[in-house]
């Protein structure tokens, strides 16, 4: 947990493997919501660098399966509103619990450090939205214009 203070050196290698997380994910997880271009944009900012980036000032969650990281989700705080990124889970492993484990992880800590609102900004795959409205996220304004996105918040 790295959203107060720098509290872990986390391995840039991780990253790379988290990266390789979200790309199957995104690919598996289309069910003809997106074109393969607008995967391929989708994927274009989610490096390993870039992920490695927001681990170093967020709460990550990972969850492995001996050297294979099969779910993975964060927290950042930007201008004072946290905002959940990267929920993925490897679709191999869907259906058993892992994105709910890792968001009532997440939800727990920000309850803890007296965070009453998670904005997430979520895929348009159905199964996805219809995931965090079961969480209890709900429809808001977009904060900035989004194109493949929506933006939704929930009250912890």
């Amino acid at each position: 947990n790295n959203l107060n203070t720098y509290q872990d050196n986390i391995s840039s290698s991780i990253a790379v493997k988290i990266e390789a997380l979200i790309n199957k994910n995104y690919i598996e997880s289309n069910d003809g919501e997106y074109t393969v271009n607008e995967i391929t944009a989708l994927l274009s900012n989610k490096t390993a660098s870039n992920i490695y980036h927001f681990m170093q000032k967020g709460l990550s969650v990972i969850i492995s399966d001996e050297d294979s990281i099969i779910g993975f989700g964060m927290v950042v705080r930007k201008n004072n509103i946290y905002e959940a990124k990267y929920l993925n889970v490897d679709p191999a492993y869907k259906g058993k619990g892992i994105g709910n484990t890792i968001c009532n992880i997440r939800e727990k800590t920000l309850k803890e450090m007296g965070i009453r609102e998670l904005y997430i900004e979520s895929l348009r795959f159905d199964n996805t939205i219809r995931f965090h409205k079961n969480r209890g996220f709900y429809d808001v304004p977009d904060l900035r214009v989004l194109k493949f996105t929506k933006y939704m918040k929930k009250d912890l």
